[in-house]
């Protein structure tokens, strides 16, 4: 779904994308795996508009991020690209019904790493059928946020987790 609306945003159309798909050998099998595809994108054509008008036909801004926490025991580094700032707001999107739990996650990271880098902006996380919305947050607050984030993730990887494969041959 991502790879066809990236596709639609360079001004390419159905055709050219599966043109794209038949060159590279991901053209499903046979005419019953042609109709497959057909139904897909027809689906996704609510989907491309929706993200299309998140754009608002603006392209997206690059920001490198830069961000050291001291949690005082630990300093953690956070670093790397946003390739989705828009003018109005971040904007993160998955082409399936359900949000995970993961994308979530990693929504808020993004979110928080964007507000501590100097932007204060929504970001927005679409899926076909549900949006989520996370409103600007105080550059103080985000980083406040963030180590609080990085002590939970250091306290996980220095704890035995409650149930692993060598638990339940203590219970026998």
């Amino acid at each position: 779904g991502k790879e066809y609306v990236e596709f639609l945003d360079k001004g390419l159309d159905t055709v050219e994308f599966k043109k794209k798909l038949r060159g590279e050998g991901r053209m499903p099998h046979g005419k019953a795996g042609r109709m497959m595809l057909d139904i897909e994108i027809d689906l996704l054509r609510d989907f491309v508009f929706k993200i299309s008008r998140y754009k608002s036909g603006y392209q997206n801004e690059k920001k490198n991020v830069e961000i050291v926490i001291d949690t005082g025991k630990l300093k953690f580094r956070l670093h790397g690209n946003l390739n989705s700032i828009y003018p109005g707001q971040q904007l993160l999107y998955r082409a399936s019904k359900r949000i995970k739990s993961s994308d979530k996650i990693r929504s808020w990271i993004y979110h928080l790493a964007m507000n501590s880098g100097n932007i204060e902006k929504p970001t927005i996380y679409a899926s076909t059928e549900k949006d989520m919305v996370f409103y600007p947050v105080k550059k103080n607050e985000s980083l406040e946020i963030l180590k609080k984030l990085s002590e939970i993730y250091f306290k996980g990887l220095n704890s035995i987790p409650a149930f692993t494969p060598a638990i339940p041959v203590s219970y026998t």
